[in-house]
């Protein structure tokens, strides 16, 4: 018989190779639900995902989401994609030109917007999700966007 291997490492070793917070990170992302979401008309269609799609909601009183009057999910724009319509968006930027909203040019309906308070997430119009409801015990937060500078 062959001599075996020492395939033995020791916790030094391990450590080195094995990031526990990458682990932990990926191990969430595998977690994660896709959700289908679209706007009235449907030519604008999106997918996100998320671990916990009703936590972590809420609503802005800055001047143009009181307009709105909508309930938004935030989650990092890699879990983000924009199925179709791409060419039925338009987009409104005002004040600081850095958050972005998206509306279907057919009905007219928010789908989506990239955050000012941090552009790495993308926020969506959480009564665009395709066959979700808003769970009647959620906590929806509140952003302070009228002070918001």
């Amino acid at each position: 018989m062959g001599a075996k291997a020492d395939t033995s490492v020791d916790a030094y070793q391990l450590i080195k190779l094995v990031d526990i917070g990458s682990f932990s990170r990926s191990r969430k992302y595998l977690e994660m639900k896709t959700y289908s979401g679209s706007c009235h008309c449907k030519k604008v269609k999106f997918e996100i995902r998320s671990n916990s799609i009703s936590e972590d909601t809420y609503r802005c009183d800055c001047s143009l989401c009181l307009k709105k009057a909508i309930v938004m999910k935030a989650e990092h724009k890699s879990h983000f994609n924009l199925i179709d319509g791409v060419e039925q968006l338009s987009s409104y930027k005002w004040n600081k030109m850095i958050a972005e909203h998206f509306f279907c040019k057919n009905c007219g309906v928010y789908t989506h917007h990239k955050r000012r308070r941090d552009p790495q997430q993308i926020c969506i119009n959480f009564a665009c999700l395709d066959d979700v409801e808003m769970p009647n015990d959620a906590n929806i937060g509140f952003a302070d966007g009228a002070n918001h500078d």
